[in-house]
């Protein structure tokens, strides 16, 4: 243990503040999930005071205590069999199964990625960050698909550069609620974290973010086809006109569009908060689905990360697919196409 006992005043450009992202900023040698675990259990203090919530908003001149143990957090090797697509001396791609996390973080400190690669791969321990050896990307933990490890450290800084110049061709599928017109489209909406409501939220003040989508069909409930339901043509034509989505959104009950999406950006949560500013959330998406309806049998978000595509360092093309999980295929077979 290195327990230290740390010591700050609130300076007037820091007032305002969380203390938990306020305490972050200044004790860089533990994570912030680590400074709010120690938060909530009693050991910091503002103005000799203890307090106990990390969202506590900050004033000029408090003084602000904490007592942590600044050693850092180091991964436990933990085996777990890895779906692998390919694999030479440099890389390695995973075919990731939804429900696993890719890294430590948000509460979650056992049984991710970045445990199971540490325990075959004990090399890249030093590849990358530490809770994140050799993670070059991530996918959310509920989100299936294909996903790019570097092996060494040269492999790392290769892989950092081409996703930095967005030499990295990534195409998901995704299944939306609702019937989405026009049937392709490019989404440009800039994209900021929101910390406090946990959120990504489109805002004037985010980074620039670009979602390229293809419909590739119409689906709907069979209890609704039996009923008659069908996409109203003549929306259809209004929006195919007018080029955009000017008319009401289309939100039926129980009608969803699959889509072939091709991030051209790879802002946290993009493809999820765009389609559902557009009124058509990822379906089975529980932060922004809106709470519409979801397709019988599905048990998660639907989407995947089918495609990933960019030249090794020798100049060779690597061109990966992994087809829908059993899971999602089963949910669109269970539907029926129109």
């Amino acid at each position: 243990m290195s327990a230290t006992k740390k010591n700050f005043k609130v300076e007037a450009p820091l007032a305002g503040r969380r203390l938990d992202v306020f305490l972050s900023g200044l004790v860089r040698e533990v994570s912030r999930e680590k400074i709010k675990r120690a938060i909530a259990a009693g050991q910091a203090t503002i103005d000799g005071e203890k307090i106990s919530d990390p969202a506590f908003k900050l004033k000029e001149g408090q003084a602000v205590g904490l007592d942590i143990d600044t050693a850092p957090y180091r991964l436990k090797p933990t085996a777990l069999k890895l779906d692998k697509v390919y694999e030479d001396n440099d890389f390695l791609v995973i075919n990731k199964p939804a429900g696993l996390v890719v890294h430590p973080g948000a509460g979650v400190w056992a049984g991710t990625l970045a445990h199971a690669l540490l325990a075959e791969y004990p090399q890249i321990a030093e590849v990358g960050e530490n809770l994140r050896p050799g993670i070059v990307h991530r996918l959310d933990k509920d989100t299936s698909g294909l996903m790019l490890i570097a092996k060494n450290r040269a492999a790392f800084e290769y892989a950092k550069n081409i996703f930095k110049t967005r030499q990295v061709s990534k195409e998901y599928e995704a299944l939306l609620v609702g019937q989405l017109l026009p049937k392709t489209g490019v989404i440009e909406k800039p994209l900021a974290l929101v910390p406090q409501r946990r959120r990504v939220e489109v805002s004037a003040d985010g980074r620039p973010a670009k979602t390229e989508y293809e419909v590739k069909a119409y689906y709907q409930e069979p209890e609704s086809a039996e009923h008659g339901l069908g996409i109203d043509p003549e929306r259809s034509r209004r929006v195919s006109a007018a080029g955009t989505e000017s008319v009401d959104p289309g939100l039926g009950i129980d009608f969803y569009t699959l889509v072939r999406v091709i991030l051209h950006t790879g802002r946290t949560h993009q493809i999820r908060v765009h389609f559902s500013s557009l009124g058509h959330p990822v379906a089975g998406d529980n932060t922004y689905g809106q709470g519409r309806s979801i397709p019988k049998g599905l048990r998660r978000q639907f989407l995947h990360a089918k495609r990933l595509a960019f030249a090794l360092p020798n100049g060779a093309n690597l061109n990966l697919e992994a087809e829908l999980p059993e899971d999602l295929q089963k949910v669109l077979d269970n539907l029926k196409q129109i």
